[in-house]
C-alpha cells in the first residue's frame, strides 16, 4: 500500500518541482591574503570553499590617479588590475584556506587593492521566490551577485543590488564661513574645508579624502561654504556639485565638487574586459548638519543560464539617490548605476533593468534669498546581454541621475539645479562574452631533444621546447643559465638538467653530451715582431693544416710557414684530425721602430766641446768610440778635432731598432778669432755684473748675424748687430748653440759655429 501511494505521488511531480529555490543572498564571500601562480592558486581570510565550487575572482579597485593639486587631480593615471575578474572552478583546498583552481588564471592581481572570491551556487534549475540580492560591499567584499544555473532560471521575484557598490562618505560639519576662497582640488578630513570625496577603484589615502577633485570615478567634495558634492561614475561620468550663490551677508561656495571620471574605455574591451561596481558621490560642505551621506554604487549582478524566464519583474543594479532633506548646507553627489551581466541563449517574458545613476541631494533654502549648492547626479552604468533568441519584452534603462535642485528660495535659483549637472548616461552592450580562462591548469612537460655530440672545443645551442624561465645545471660551460637556448661548450661528457618554469609549474629533463677529443695541438704562441721582420710559425699534432688569412705568408697549408705581417695580425691555423677540427689563434703583435734623431749637423772650432742628444728611443748607441764620453747614453760629450759623422743607433722596449747620423766639421779658428772676432763659450746672466750677456769682441768685420739655437735645433736668438747683448731670456740652464756669419776685413765670408753655456 505505501509503494502505490509513492508511485502515486511521483506521478504527480511536474518537472518545474525539481528546481531549487533562490531567496536572499545566496553568495559566500572571501577576501584573497595571498596569491601563488606558480601553484595557480591563492590563500583566503577564512574557511569556507570546497573542492568542486564555482567562483568568481574579482580585483574591485587598485587603479592609480594623477595627484597634482590641479584640475587633473584624480584623473586615471593607470588603471593597472582594477576590474579584472574571471570565473574559475575550486581544484582543491589545502589547509582550509588555500584554494587551487582547475583553470589557469587569466589575468594578474593586486593583493593590495580588495581581491576578493565570489562563491556561487551552481543550480540546474532554478526559481527566484523572493528579493535576491547580495552583501553590500564593506572595503574588501561584497557587492557581487552570481545567480547561475545549467539550464533555466525563472525570475519570478525582484533581484536588486541598488546602492551595493562603492560606499558613500559621511558629510563633515566645517562651522561657519571658512577663510575664503578655497580653491584646492584635495585636502584632509581635519582641514573642515571641503566635503568627503566618494570611494571608487582608487583607494584614497587620509591626505586626499576631502576637496573637490574627483578620484577616478569617485565624485569630488564640494569646496568653501555650501557647495554640492560631484556625483558618481561608472560608464557614465558623474555630474558636478551645484554652487551656494550668496547674498550680501553670506558666504559663497563657488566651487563644488567635479562629478566622477566615466570608465566606458574598458567596458570595450571583448578580449579581455573588465567591470566596476558604481562608485559614490562627493559629499556637501555643511556647516548645519543636514548634508546626507553621499549617494553609493550600483553592485554587480551576473544572470547565466541558457535559458532566461521573466515574469515582469526587475533586474536593478542602481546608485542611490540622496533624498534626505538638505536644510542651508550643500547638497551630496548620487551614486553611480552598477552593472547587469545576463548571459543566456534565450530570455522568454518581460522584464525590466536598470543601472541608472542615482539623483543628487535636493536643497531647502528655508524661504531665504539663498541658493544652495545642490548634489550632482550619477553616472549610469552597464548592462550586458549575450542573447541569441528573443522573445520578450525587455526594458533598458541606463540613464544618468539627476542633479539634485534649489527649492523653497525666494532667489531666481528656485527649482533650479544652481549648476550641479546630471550624470551621463550609461550604456547596454551586446554579445558580451565574459572572462573564463580557456586552459586547463596541468603540469607542463618540456623536451630539450636527442642526446648531443661534438668535439671537444666546440659549443652546441641546448633548447628547451617551452616555459618562460629556465635553471641550467651544472652552470661553469654554458653561456646562460637562465636562457631557454644557452650555448654549451663542455670539456668533457656531462650531462645536462634543465628546470624550467611555464609561470605556474615546474617541468624538468636531462641531455647527454658526448665531447671527442680534438686533435693534441702545439703551436708558436703569441708573440711579437718588428716591423720588416720575418717569423717563422709551426704547429704540430694534426695530419692536415690551413692556415688564415693568406696575407703576408708564404705557405697556407703547412706545419711551418714563414710570416712577416706589416700590421698586428691574428693568424688562424685549422688543424685536421682523425675525428675532430681544432681551431688556433696565433697573435702577431708588429711593432714599429723607435723614430731616433741624432740632431743637426753642426760646425765646431778646434779643441771645442760639445753634448750630443739622441731622443726618440729607451736605449742608445753611439759610433765610433772616437773623442766621444760615452757611447751608451742620449747625452755623451764630444770633444771637436777632426770631422767626424757619429751615429746613433735607438732600441725600443721590444728591442726594435733605428739609426740617425749627425756630422760635425771642425775648423781652425784661432786666428781669424784673434784678430777679427772673439766668441765666449760661457754666460752667467745673474745680474752680478760679470759676463751677464753672451756678446762678441769684434773689430773690421761686416755683414753680421748671429743665430741662438737649442739643443732640438730650434731658433730662439737672432741679431744683425754685432754690439749685441743677449741675457738669456727664461731659457734654463743647458748648452746651447750659435752661428755667426760676418765678412772679415779681406772681404771673406767666414761662418762660426759652437756651443754656449749657459749657467744662471
Amino acid at each position: 500500500m505505501r509503494r502505490i501511494l509513492l508511485f502515486l505521488l511521483l506521478g504527480l511531480i511536474t518537472p518545474s518541482a525539481f528546481s531549487q529555490n533562490a531567496c536572499g543572498i545566496i553568495n559566500s564571500y572571501y577576501s584573497v591574503v595571498n596569491l601563488d601562480t606558480c601553484t595557480n592558486s591563492m590563500t583566503v581570510s577564512s574557511k569556507g570553499l570546497q573542492k568542486g565550487d564555482r567562483v568568481v575572482i574579482m580585483q574591485m579597485n587598485g587603479a592609480s590617479a594623477l595627484l597634482s593639486n590641479t584640475n587633473s587631480f584624480g584623473t586615471l593615471n593607470a588603471i593597472n588590475s582594477a576590474g579584472n575578474y574571471e570565473f574559475n572552478v575550486v581544484n582543491d583546498v589545502i589547509g582550509d584556506t588555500q584554494i587551487t583552481f582547475s583553470l589557469r588564471l587569466l589575468n594578474l592581481y593586486d593583493l593590495n587593492s580588495a581581491l576578493q572570491i565570489i562563491q556561487f551556487p551552481a543550480y540546474r534549475n532554478v526559481n527566484t521566490t523572493c528579493l535576491l540580492t547580495c552583501l553590500p560591499w564593506n572595503g574588501k567584499t561584497g557587492g557581487v551577485l552570481v545567480l547561475y544555473a545549467t539550464d533555466t532560471i525563472r525570475i519570478q521575484s525582484k533581484i536588486d543590488v541598488s546602492g551595493k557598490g562603492f560606499r558613500g562618505s559621511a558629510p563633515l560639519n566645517a562651522g561657519n564661513c571658512l577663510p575664503l576662497p578655497y580653491t584646492s582640488y584635495f585636502t584632509t578630513s581635519a582641514s573642515n574645508l571641503a566635503g568627503r570625496k566618494g570611494e571608487g577603484i582608487f583607494a584614497l589615502t587620509s591626505a586626499f579624502e576631502c576637496g573637490r577633485g574627483k578620484a577616478i570615478n569617485a565624485g569630488g567634495g564640494g569646496n568653501e561654504h555650501n557647495s554640492g558634492g560631484g556625483g558618481g561614475a561608472n560608464y557614465g561620468m558623474g555630474g558636478d556639485g551645484g554652487q551656494r550663490i550668496k547674498n550680501i551677508a553670506s558666504c559663497p561656495g563657488n566651487y563644488p565638487g567635479i562629478g566622477g571620471e566615466s570608465l566606458a574605455t574598458y567596458y570595450h574591451n571583448k578580449a579581455k574586459n573588465r567591470i566596476f561596481m558604481g562608485a559614490s558621490g562627493g559629499c556637501g560642505h555643511e556647516n548645519n548638519n543636514y548634508s546626507s551621506i553621499s549617494g553609493e554604487g550600483g553592485g554587480i549582478a551576473f544572470i547565466i543560464g541558457k535559458i532566461i524566464k521573466c515574469n515582469n519583474d526587475s533586474i536593478l543594479s542602481e546608485g542611490s539617490k540622496v533624498t534626505a532633506t538638505c536644510i542651508e548646507d550643500g547638497g551630496s553627489g548620487g551614486g553611480a548605476g552598477g552593472v547587469i551581466i545576463m548571459k543566456t541563449d534565450s530570455v522568454y517574458g518581460g522584464v525590466f533593468t536598470s543601472v541608472r545613476g542615482g539623483f543628487g541631494q535636493s536643497v531647502n533654502n528655508s524661504g531665504k534669498n539663498e541658493c544652495f549648492g545642490p548634489g550632482g547626479g550619477g553616472g549610469g552604468g552597464v548592462i550586458t546581454t549575450s542573447f541569441k533568441n528573443k522573445a520578450f519584452n525587455i526594458i533598458f534603462d541606463t540613464l544618468g541621475g539627476n542633479a539634485g535642485i534649489v527649492y523653497n528660495s525666494t532667489s531666481a535659483c528656485n527649482n533650479t539645479s544652481n549648476y550641479a549637472t546630471n550624470g551621463a548616461n550609461g550604456c547596454t552592450l551586446l554579445n558580451y562574452i565574459y572572462n573564463e580562462s580557456p586552459t586547463v591548469f596541468r603540469k607542463f612537460s618540456i623536451s630539450i631533444g636527442s642526446d648531443l655530440i661534438l668535439c671537444k672545443g666546440d659549443s652546441v645551442q641546448l633548447n628547451a621546447n617551452q616555459g618562460v624561465s629556465f635553471e641550467w645545471t651544472p652552470v661553469n660551460s654554458l653561456s646562460n643559465p637562465n636562457s631557454r637556448n644557452p650555448k654549451a661548450a663542455p670539456d668533457t661528457t656531462i650531462i645536462y638538467f634543465v628546470k624550467a618554469f611555464d609561470g605556474c609549474s615546474y617541468a624538468y629533463d636531462t641531455v647527454k653530451v658526448t665531447v671527442l677529443p680534438n686533435p693534441n695541438v702545439k703551436h708558436t704562441a703569441d708573440t711579437s715582431i718588428c716591423y720588416g721582420d720575418t717569423l717563422q710559425l709551426f704547429v704540430t699534432g694534426g695530419i692536415g693544416y690551413a692556415w688564415s688569412p693568406p696575407i703576408a705568408i708564404n705557405n697556407t697549408s703547412i706545419d711551418s710557414p714563414k710570416v712577416w705581417p706589416s700590421t698586428n695580425t691574428y693568424y688562424v691555423v685549422k688543424t685536421s684530425g682523425t675525428t675532430c677540427v681544432k681551431y688556433d689563434t696565433i697573435r702577431i703583435q708588429v711593432v714599429p721602430p723607435p723614430m731616433v734623431q741624432a740632431g743637426n749637423d753642426t760646425s765646431l772650432c778646434e779643441g771645442d766641446r760639445m753634448q750630443l742628444h739622441a731622443n726618440g728611443a729607451i736605449r742608445y748607441q753611439w759610433s765610433p768610440n772616437v773623442n766621444i764620453s760615452d757611447t751608451t747614453i742620449s747625452d755623451p760629450f764630444i770633444t771637436a778635432k777632426n770631422s767626424i759623422t757619429y751615429s746613433v743607433t735607438g732600441f725600443n722596449l721590444s728591442g726594435c731598432y733605428s739609426k740617425s747620423n749627425i756630422t760635425i766639421s771642425v775648423n781652425s779658428c784661432i786666428d781669424t778669432l784673434s784678430s777679427e772676432i772673439l766668441i765666449p763659450n760661457v754666460f752667467t746672466p745673474n745680474n752680478d755684473q760679470v759676463n751677464d750677456f753672451f756678446e762678441l769682441e769684434v773689430k773690421n768685420i761686416s755683414g753680421f748675424t748671429v743665430v741662438v739655437f737649442n739643443r732640438w735645433g730650434q731658433k730662439i736668438f737672432e741679431s744683425n748687430d754685432p754690439l749685441f747683448k743677449w741675457g738669456g731670456d727664461s731659457y734654463p740652464d743647458g748648452i746651447y748653440f750659435f752661428k755667426i756669419n760676418y765678412t772679415n776685413s779681406d772681404k771673406k765670408k767666414v761662418e762660426n759655429k759652437g756651443p754656449l753655456t749657459l749657467i744662471r
